[in-house]
């Protein structure tokens, strides 16, 4: 199941990337975001990887995130995967008149049958929350400036 969706912030990229990878401010843009810790690797290199905690409903989960590709103010890719999904997720920044378009593309597969016809059903309400997210980046990142 795979979704895309799009934003335009009022920024450069390298602002936009600057605060999309700042560990610090996580939190106050990606919903139920409680921790990342290193396990491999450095982070924003291809191949770390990096124990993810989302407080989803009241229970952790956790993820673990393989980063495949950084391309700085370009392109940050990964994977992630627990007992119940994994995902492939690419996040493409773009200069476009002065601002930049960013690009997010989730492609999620559930583990089981059940979470299978689960998400099926909660396709909708993944990409509106993805979109909400992207709106709390575009907001932190404009009200950021340096």
């Amino acid at each position: 199941m795979k979704i895309e969706n799009h934003i335009t912030i009022q920024a450069t990229p390298e602002l936009v990337w600057e605060v999309f990878t700042d560990d610090s401010k996580i939190d106050k843009w990606l919903t139920g975001f409680k921790q990342s810790k290193t396990i491999s690797g450095e982070p924003l290199q291809v191949g770390s990887k990096h124990e993810m905690t989302f407080l989803e409903r009241g229970k952790e989960m956790t993820f673990l995130e393989t980063v495949t590709q950084v391309v700085p103010a370009q392109e940050y890719s990964f994977n992630l995967s627990n007992d119940m999904m994994t995902s492939k997720n690419k996040v493409s920044l773009k200069a476009k008149n002065g601002a930049t378009e960013l690009c997010q593309i989730v492609d999620f597969k559930a583990q089981s049958f059940g979470f299978k016809l689960m998400m099926f059903f909660m396709k909708g309400a993944m990409k509106k929350r993805n979109q909400s997210d992207l709106e709390r980046l575009k907001h932190l990142i404009e009200n950021t400036r340096i």
